[in-house]
This record gives structure tokens, sequence and C-alpha cells, in this order.
């Protein structure tokens, strides 16, 4: 630029302010047109615009000098607060379990003082003290896992009275599904005496008969942590084993979940309102798996039995919620 002929004033510009002398080149022949203008910097800072002037404001702070006062920017003061006072929406969330099974869900129902589930952990291995001490005793827990091993191989086109469950069990041991010393934790009248029961037979005559039916249910998370709100798009997953599931002659199903505790000797009121109680959740879940699964516009009608009271709990559901 400086060979331009019409760069006179850029070449003396050094002479004119006094901090040099004339810069003397051979200048090199253009047609352009050029035209030189010399502003101080202080002179531009004067014209400022509101970007200069944030721009002073910045340079004020990274040097640590004091800002004086200025109009409140109401447009800012507003996106600072908003900013200040963001809460995460789903804060909660991340505190939810994505996984349930049936059981960890009748669990919790005791919760910590902050409101939180507090989950017992399930107890994989006995301790070392139970397996060296009366290691031939069998638990409660144990025994209803023999009883519905049972159950689920029993062969449903033999006569299954006493005699012909007896068999049968030994031939469960003899093909090594069960040990010598479980055989003797299988009660057998108690079986014996369900299949005599009109639930017992129904369940000999039906069409098709599935046990130990595993199943996963997406279900919102709001219903396991209601603090989530009804606003809450977030799911988590239920798993569970519904014991028996009959599919009858006219198409009809019928849910059965076999209890070996010990919960009641005879069905008295009292009893059938603590455990209808104590069991609706569980059953409820388990028909509303049936329906999104199986068939969604069929009704499914709901028994409890109780194998060591030998009787059965009904349940009415609205099965339409």
């Amino acid at each position: 630029m400086l060979r331009h002929p019409e760069a006179g004033p850029l070449r003396a510009y050094p002479q004119t302010v006094g901090t040099g002398d004339m810069v003397n080149v051979r200048t090199i022949p253009d047609d352009s047109i050029w035209s030189f203008h010399f502003c101080q910097a202080d002179e531009l800072r004067a014209q400022t615009d509101p970007k200069s002037d944030e721009m002073s404001v910045w340079e004020r702070m990274t040097h640590r000098e004091q800002i004086p006062e200025r109009p409140t920017d109401e447009r800012l003061q507003r996106i600072i607060e908003s900013s200040l006072s963001w809460q995460d929406p789903h804060s909660i969330s991340p505190r939810v379990q994505a996984k349930w099974s049936v059981s960890e869900l009748k669990r919790n129902v005791k919760t910590s003082k902050s409101g939180q589930p507090v989950m017992l952990p399930s107890i994989t291995e006995k301790p070392k003290f139970m397996t060296e001490q009366k290691s031939s005793r069998i638990t409660g827990a144990e025994k209803g896992t023999i009883t519905h091993l049972v159950m689920q191989h029993l062969d449903l086109q033999r006569s299954l009275d006493e005699a012909d469950i007896r068999d049968q069990v030994a031939s469960l041991a003899a093909q090594r599904f069960l040990t010598e010393e479980q055989i003797q934790a299988v009660e057998v009248e108690q079986i014996a005496r369900f299949f005599a029961d009109p639930l017992g037979q129904r369940m000999k005559q039906a069409r098709v008969v599935h046990r130990e039916l595993p199943f996963t249910l997406a279900i919102p998370a709001q219903e396991v942590e209601p603090e989530l709100g009804e606003e809450s798009e977030e799911q988590v997953i239920v798993q569970g084993v519904i014991d028996c599931l009959l599919e009858e002659q006219d198409g009809s199903l019928v849910l059965i979940d076999f209890k070996t505790d010990w919960l009641a000797k005879e069905p008295s009121a009292k009893a059938v309102e603590e455990l209808t109680k104590r069991y609706e959740g569980q059953i409820r879940l388990y028909v509303r798996a049936i329906k999104q699964i199986i068939k969604p516009d069929v009704e499914v009608s709901s028994y409890l039995y109780l194998l060591s009271g030998g009787f059965a709990i009904s349940f009415s559901l609205n099965q339409h919620d």
C-alpha cells in the first residue's frame, strides 16, 4: 500500500505526527483510487456504541477497577435471576430404582425420613453360622421354593391324590429335581387337598395351564415414587413370576397365587380382610401384566390359595383402571 501513487499521506504520516521521517519508496503504477484519514484512539473511544461501553466495563473488571453505578437492565436481571434459580425438573429420577421385582415392591412399604425407599438387600447365601449348625433344617423360604417346584412339575392328567403325589415327588427326586432331604419338606397332604378343592379341579380341567410364568412390565415411575408427580413421563421395569395361569375351556383366564406360609388356619372374616389387604397390590400387578401381555380384553379371575390353611381367597379388582 505504501507504493501506491496516492499513498503520499500514509508515507508522510510518521513525519506528520513527529514519530519519524517520511517513508521513501518507489511507487508502482495503479489506477485504483484511495483516500486516507487518520484518527486517534481517544477519538474512537469517544464515539462509543453499547458494545464498546460493555467492553469498557469488562476492561475495568479485568483490572479490578471500580465500576460506576449504571441503570438496571431489567432484561439482563431477569436472565440472571432465572439462571440462578433454575432447578433440575428430574432431580428425583436418578434416585428411583429403574428395575423392580414384585417382591421388592412389596418390601417398599418402609421408607426413610426423607421419603425415599429403604430397600432391604436380598440374602443370596446363608451366613456361615447357619451352615455350620443345624444344616439339615430347611427354612420357610426354602420350603416354599420346593413346594412351587413340585406344583410346577406335577402331571395334571393323573389322579393327584396323596399316593399319586408321593409317587410323582419320588420321581422328581430320581430325576435330581429334589434331594432326599427336600422330599421330607413336601406337604403332600396340603397339595392333595388343593387338587380336591374346586379351584384345583379347575386347574386339572383347564384347556391350557401356565405354571411359573415370568413377565416383564413397564409401569409409570410415579407409582413407585409418588414424589415424581403425575407430570412425570418416567417408567420403571417390574419383573415377576406368576405361579399359575389357567385358560379355561370358554377362554376365560384364572390367576392362582400359592402361599405356603402359615398365614391363617381358617377363612375367618378378619383373616380374609388382612390377607386381601396384604396381597392386593401384588395380585393387581399380576393381572395388569396378564392383560397387557396376553389378553387385554379378557377379565381375569384372581385367587390367593393358602396351602397351609386349605382355602382360597377371591379378589375383586377393577380391571379397567
